[in-house]
């Protein structure tokens, strides 16, 4: 019997904890199910304010619409709580059961609070200010909320979500922002990042996957090509296993191609490009053919055309292997014909112009183009300019300065001490390159202190020839002052040979070459007939009609 009382004792403290409506419901069908089962009392539970509840007293506990009623008139229904109706001497005692002496002394049970916009039987926490900013619609079983303020429609989504779209929302005043948490109301709009989620309603199918493969493979088997060709790599390397492994690394599903498609398919690939490019530039424009001849790497002779499209692009347009063929003025004139039929075919242009180097064969050549048709023809006019450079420099200083340069060139000792005391690398003229007399005798003057104290040392073993040259300061006058009558000279070949330099361009520089150099006062110096020869009619009509010089500095014979 007394195992029963602490049992019912216990069951009444569980039942003053607040119910919901369902757990109330639950609890009256369990009572109807008790007491025709049992024949021991229990309390009764009344709905107190529904219109059938006992006009008797009742201890209430409330909890959302309803109130929970201990009957006491009932006088089958023993008192659960009084101590007298317990035997101290019961041994039997559930050893979770409390004695209590008034309900006011029953701690109210802890109930978990449910997370913030988490979903659950008691809803979104009324307490939460954050819902004051939106406006809560229902449809069906699904709730969203929309921003009262920007209008911006969201799932019903995290708490924490809506908080950040409030502080960063634009069309929300400041007073409006009080209630945020203060570790968002302190943080400044611009250290917020909002990260946007593009939704996309279908996931990639695996035909668009497998395209995109293709595309990026195509891009790069492209890219890779063209550094090669301009490199002018060779195409094994490409299947390297250290080329391969470092490609692999930046892309491990990327396969480079081979060397059989870098210099098939890949290379005819960039140069329709370059082609197509180079016809949209050149399209319905005035162009200049040039013609030049050399020798490849195994000397054999060949002959290559380029047009420049109106002094701003140049344009490839073939290379001819001559073979056995007599390279004469006529066969010369002839393959120029086929290439400015080739220009203007392929990139739309029109040639109006040719323009070759000086020797004795291409003048000839000019000759019989101009005397055929309606092109304007003249020569190279940084060959010319070159050519009046070495006249200038003369033999008898340039022999010397040439006896010295191969001295410390060819020595072990003089060499080595001139590495080891800072001095430049000695440079020798060069009858293909240009500017290689006045870059020889700028090398001299700029060495000659370390070689005059090289060659007084014994172990340089400087022969006399050397060391009269180096201890003649007379001589090392006349070398810079040639240098400053050659240096218009250096000036107008490095000028000229800018990609978009023009003939109006080379005539100012003759005039000033002319009147600079003293030339006057060099034996053997054809600057008169050079000129002459580099600035016939059609040269001076375009340094005339040049609006930026208008024939300044000009005098017509």
């Amino acid at each position: 019997m007394a195992g029963k009382r602490a049992y019912c004792r216990k069951q009444a403290k569980s039942r003053l904890s607040p119910l919901t409506n369902s757990q109330i419901l639950d609890e009256l069908d369990n009572l109807t199910t008790e007491e025709s089962t049992s024949h021991e009392p229990f309390p009764a539970l009344v709905l107190v304010d529904s219109q059938d509840s006992s006009d008797g007293q009742a201890s209430t506990f409330e909890n959302g619409d309803f109130k929970i009623s201990v009957n006491q008139d009932n006088p089958t229904t023993p008192d659960i709580c009084d101590k007298s109706s317990t035997s101290p001497d019961d041994t039997h005692k559930d050893p979770s059961y409390e004695q209590v002496d008034d309900f006011d002394d029953i701690d109210e049970p802890k109930t978990k609070k449910p997370k913030p916009g988490t979903k659950g039987r008691g809803g979104r926490p009324k307490e939460d200010k954050i819902w004051d900013s939106f406006l809560i619609t229902k449809s069906g079983q699904k709730r969203s909320a929309t921003c009262k303020d920007c209008g911006e429609k969201f799932g019903w989504d995290k708490v924490e979500r809506l908080r950040t779209h409030v502080s960063i929302c634009h069309m929300k005043s400041p007073s409006k922002k009080t209630f945020l948490t203060p570790s968002v109301a302190n943080t400044s709009q611009r250290d917020i990042q909002v990260i946007a989620v593009k939704q996309t309603n279908s996931q990639t199918s695996l035909p668009q996957l497998f395209r995109g493969l293709e595309k990026f493979k195509d891009k790069m088997d492209t890219q890779i090509s063209k550094a090669f060709f301009a490199c002018n790599i060779p195409f094994s390397v490409i299947e390297h296993p250290e080329v391969i492994k470092a490609l692999r690394m930046l892309n491990p599903s990327y396969k480079p191609p081979s060397s059989k498609t870098l210099g098939g398919p890949l290379l005819d690939k960039v140069y329709n490009e370059i082609v197509s490019t180079a016809k949209e530039k050149a399209q319905s424009k005035f162009a200049t053919l040039m013609q030049d001849g050399w020798s490849g790497l195994k000397q054999a002779p060949v002959i290559s055309h380029c047009i420049n499209v109106e002094g701003r692009d140049s344009i490839f347009v073939n290379a001819i292997s001559t073979t056995n063929e007599v390279k004469d003025a006529e066969y010369c004139a002839n393959l120029a014909k086929d290439a400015i039929e080739e220009a203007e075919e392929k990139f739309g242009c029109e040639i109006g112009a040719v323009v070759t180097d000086n020797c004795t064969t291409m003048n000839s050549m000019r000759s019989i183009l101009s005397a055929n048709s309606d092109l304007s023809t003249y020569g190279c006019h940084t060959h010319w300019v070159n050519l009046v450079g070495k006249e200038i420099a003369g033999n008898d200083i340039m022999d010397k300065v040439k006896a010295v340069q191969r001295f410390f060139r060819d020595f072990t000792f003089p060499r080595e001490t001139l590495r080891k005391l800072g001095g430049l690398q000695t440079v020798l003229p060069n009858e293909t390159r240009w500017n290689t007399q006045y870059s020889c005798l700028e090398n001299f003057a700029k060495n000659h202190t370390i070689y005059l104290d090289t060659a007084k040392d014994v172990k340089a073993k400087t022969p006399p020839e050397i060391s009269d040259i180096l201890t003649d300061l007379y001589f090392y006058q006349r070398v810079t002052d040639l240098m400053k009558k050659m240096a218009p000279v250096t000036c107008a070949i490095t000028k000229l040979q800018h990609e978009k330099a023009n003939v109006s361009y080379a005539v100012r520089h003759w005039v000033k070459i002319s009147k600079n150099c003293g030339l006057s006062d060099i034996p053997n110096c054809k600057f008169e007939e050079r000129m002459d020869k580099a600035l016939p009619p059609v040269v001076c009509a375009a340094y005339l009609l040049d609006p930026y010089y208008r024939g300044n500095i000009l005098v017509l014979n």
